[in-house]
């Protein structure tokens, strides 16, 4: 699956005219543009989905956060950037740490702050912005998300909405129970009732 396809199963599902690139101009094309990155990225912050799970490990900055904590970890960026941290440090570990925001140079850096200040190793999910990494279950969810926000601009039906809505629940319900039978651990569960619940990226 490419983006484009992405794109247009979620405007196959809001009714609207398919588009043949981000870049051709269509209104379809230029709300798609705007909306797609957001979207991906919110949905793989709202669970930690195997796909765009990765390990790194860390090494520390030269320049220290100015107190509470004896060491900074910066962040990965592209290509691999990180957009939610799951686990810091060996499993058996139990440590104090935070993200925050640090200035080195005048340049901000996204950080793990903690007092470690040997290697870091981290696992997070990194953003995804090829759909071919994807699950496909996650890459369904990713188009009913998107869905619903282009229901918003393109239709403005509060049915049309509710009803991708409901979509979007199920989906996730599928999505995130299989996803969770393929993980080794108990480490994380499934949130609680998705179907009862609001709207995931909505709560």
């Amino acid at each position: 699956m490419t983006l484009i396809d992405l794109c247009n199963n979620a405007l196959d599902l809001v009714g609207a005219s398919s588009i043949d690139s981000l870049d051709e101009g269509s209104p379809e094309a230029r709300l798609v543009s705007r909306l797609h990155g957001p979207v991906i990225d919110a949905v793989l912050r709202a669970y930690p989905w195997n796909s765009a799970q990765m390990r790194q490990v860390l090494e520390p900055l030269q320049v220290a956060p100015s107190w509470g904590y004896s060491t900074a970890f910066a962040l990965p960026e592209a290509p691999d950037y990180c957009l939610r941290v799951l686990e810091v440090g060996q499993r058996e570990q139990t440590m104090d740490w935070r993200i925050e925001t640090l200035y080195d140079g005048g340049t901000s850096k996204r950080v793990i702050a903690c007092n470690q200040t040997s290697s870091l190793p981290i696992l997070f999910i990194r953003r995804l912005s090829d759909p071919g990494m994807m699950d496909p279950l996650l890459a369904d969810v990713i188009a009913a998300e998107l869905a619903v926000r282009l229901a918003a601009k393109l239709t403005e039906s509060a049915t049309r909405i509710q009803r991708l809505s409901d979509l979007t629940r199920a989906r996730y319900r599928s999505a995130i129970g299989v996803d969770a039978r393929e993980q080794g651990s108990a480490s994380y569960t499934d949130p609680a009732d998705w179907s009862a619940a609001p709207h995931p990226l909505w709560r």
